[in-house]
């Protein structure tokens, strides 16, 4: 993927979520619209890294390191996976707290804004 396409895409998912934010600030009912925010891009996440990640795990099982940053990779499925059961229990009207639906929202948001940073900044130099 181009470097071009890379700032598209981040840029639109930014753009969209900043959108279900303040949707859900100045009008109610934005839980749900974020719980399928949450679905699309766990889904998008996992379905990214869910078939590399029995590479990623062999190659921790051999050589093992101390290093948290060669864990990033399960541990973004694993809370991938946590931000994906309860958004998916929310848009089935399941009683889930609003806070789990945000607190997911919020972990995409964070790292949408993180690759946007790359893009924008850090790939630009």
């Amino acid at each position: 993927m181009s470097n071009d396409w890379f700032q598209i895409i981040v840029a639109v998912l930014a753009l969209a979520e900043a959108g279900v934010l303040v949707r859900a600030l100045f009008v109610r009912g934005g839980t749900r619209l974020a719980a399928w925010v949450n679905l699309l891009l766990s889904a998008a996440i996992l379905v990214y890294w869910l078939p590399r990640l029995p590479g990623e795990l062999s190659f921790l099982r051999a050589e093992p390191s101390h290093d948290p940053a060669d864990y990033q990779v399960p541990v973004l499925c694993l809370i991938e996976c946590a931000i994906l059961v309860p958004s998916i229990a929310a848009l089935r009207r399941a009683p889930v707290p609003r806070g789990v639906i945000w607190l997911g929202f919020g972990f995409n948001f964070a790292i949408t804004l993180f690759f946007a940073y790359l893009a924008f900044v850090l790939l630009a130099l």
